[in-house]
């Protein structure tokens, strides 16, 4: 499927990833409803944009970049591990607001140049970072516990750029051999932690 410089409102758009799916450029889709059942390879969003709707992605999407597509008040479902939403450079090129991912499941994931107090992210136990470079310093100063290392790596490689960062608590409670109740509690004395119940 190719759908390119076309208005598009109200519709269900079907991506059943047996082929390159290409949204773009110069796709605008107002409140529509996408179901991808793509893999990251076969699916490219060159000039996308998205008001309102949803995008539902059926198979996890892994290392993906919305990094040419603009997203505004859009409702997110699935799985998605190491992607980014958002340009680290411009708004221009990428943008991401008021979405709501309440019913997906994210890790790993980075929100870049957007402001995400108007994000709705998954609750408990996936959790997000805000503003992670505001917080380098003083994680760096403090004696954390070694089962913390890997959240707080994300902390110092982030750049300013990195408006948010989401983990699963799971997957961190796992690596760790720790119980997901012992994690929250170390999580919460983290700065920039946000929880969503």
């Amino acid at each position: 499927m190719k759908l390119r410089d076309r208005k598009l409102s109200q519709l269900k758009l079907e991506l059943t990833g047996d082929e390159l799916c290409s949204l773009g450029p110069a796709l605008e889709l107002d409140h529509c409803h996408v179901v991808s059942r793509c893999r990251e390879r076969m699916l490219v969003v060159p000039g996308l944009t998205m008001r309102g709707g949803s995008f539902e992605q059926k198979v996890q999407l892994t290392n993906f970049q919305f990094s040419d597509a603009h997203f505004q008040g859009v409702r997110f479902e699935g799985k998605y591990v190491g992607c980014d939403f958002g340009d680290w450079d411009s708004v221009a090129q990428a943008s991401i607001s008021d979405c709501d991912f309440s019913a997906a499941v994210l890790d790993a994931c980075r929100f870049l140049n957007c402001q995400p107090e108007t994000i709705r992210f998954p609750p408990w136990p996936c959790f997000a970072i805000f503003h992670p470079h505001a917080a380098a310093s003083t994680v760096a100063s403090k004696n954390w516990p070694d089962e913390l290392e890997v959240v707080l790596d994300t902390y110092r490689d982030a750049l300013p750029a990195c408006a948010a960062i989401v983990r699963d608590a799971r997957k961190l409670a796992r690596e760790q051999a720790m119980p997901l109740d012992a994690l929250l509690d170390l999580l919460k004395s983290l700065p920039g932690i946000h929880l969503t119940d």
